[in-house]
């Protein structure tokens, strides 16, 4: 845990619904200077410690010399840690029954109590790791699951900063509902999770509310479609609200320059290098289904009427 002394490691969470530009802002953000993306950090005890799949940079998690040195820092070396443990860990942390706990951690049962301290001790040392390998001021962790952001803030010696990411239910429904493969370094590719339209609006209601829900201030709301029109703009208010300086002059634009990123989990994009098109994807508008767009309407307009959608 913290010591005496020791100075808070500042983490931007970006939390929000999947298929919301989550990669895409923490990918912008990362790419500012001062700042580093770790991807999907709930991810990393199977896809990283576990399965050793693929890093950001290409490589893989155990031959990534980025993450090599944070595990390293943090438990000893990439073998040290018992990736079952944190994982058993994880999914008894995030059960759902446990969400009063986790707004109110002293209404917790002992159970409950200690399986937060454990969690937090194998997260703590995790992002002090990476804090100082990467030298950065500001870690990006773009998990977006919201039990996720409420154990960072219970964590002792982080500065949780949280960005609410919101995109439109529909185009977030379209988007689960397209065929698209998630093509992989080397010869490795599979097909991304698929939804049907009332499962996507089911889980994005769930999400919206979960991450609306989360405790603990500062927090800051940002709509995908406002990122995508206006990167630049976007960028800077997001670096405001976590303490970071802006870069001096024009920030991304239509064309972001990402360079090479250890993102530990995420959509395809984390592998995408160089000049980058930034633009609002909106073929929803086009291409969706009749039936399902007035389905998804339905079911989640009270949160599109929140958020400026209607």
């Amino acid at each position: 845990m913290q010591k005496p002394g020791e100075e808070k490691v500042r983490v931007l969470f970006i939390a929000g619904a999947g298929r919301s530009g989550s990669t895409l802002l923490d990918r912008l953000i990362g790419s500012t200077p001062g700042a580093c993306s770790l991807g999907e950090v709930n991810d990393i005890w199977a896809s990283g410690f576990r399965d050793c799949g693929f890093c950001g940079c290409g490589a893989r998690f155990g031959d990534c010399a980025f993450w090599a040195a944070v595990a390293t820092e943090a438990y000893g070396s990439v073998d040290a840690l018992d990736a079952r443990r944190a994982i058993r860990l994880k999914q008894r942390v995030r059960r759902a029954r446990n969400w009063p706990a986790l707004r109110v951690p002293r209404v917790a049962d002992r159970g409950l109590r200690r399986d937060l301290r454990d969690y937090g001790e194998l997260l703590a040392p995790l992002y002090r790791a990476a804090a100082k390998v990467s030298g950065a001021h500001l870690l990006v962790d773009s998990s977006k699951y919201a039990f996720h952001g409420a154990v960072l803030h219970a964590v002792p010696g982080l500065d949780v900063r949280t960005v609410h990411l919101v995109r439109d239910s529909r185009a977030v429904a379209f988007s689960w509902a397209r065929k698209r493969s998630n093509p992989r370094p080397g010869d490795e590719s599979q097909l991304m999770p698929r939804r049907g339209a009332a499962a996507s609006a089911r889980l994005w209601t769930e999400d919206m509310l979960a991450a609306a829900w989360l405790p603990h201030p500062p927090k800051l709301t940002l709509r995908y479609e406002d990122l995508a029109r206006d990167p630049a703009k976007s960028v800077a208010r997001v670096l405001a609200f976590a303490g970071a300086e802006a870069p001096p002059g024009k920030g991304p634009g239509a064309e972001a320059t990402l360079g090479v990123q250890h993102v530990v989990s995420g959509n395809p994009m984390r592998f995408d290098h160089g000049k980058v098109a930034v633009k609002l994807d909106d073929e929803w508008r086009r291409a969706m289904a009749r039936r399902d767009r007035l389905l998804v309407t339905a079911l989640t307009w009270p949160l599109l009427w929140r958020y400026g959608y209607l």
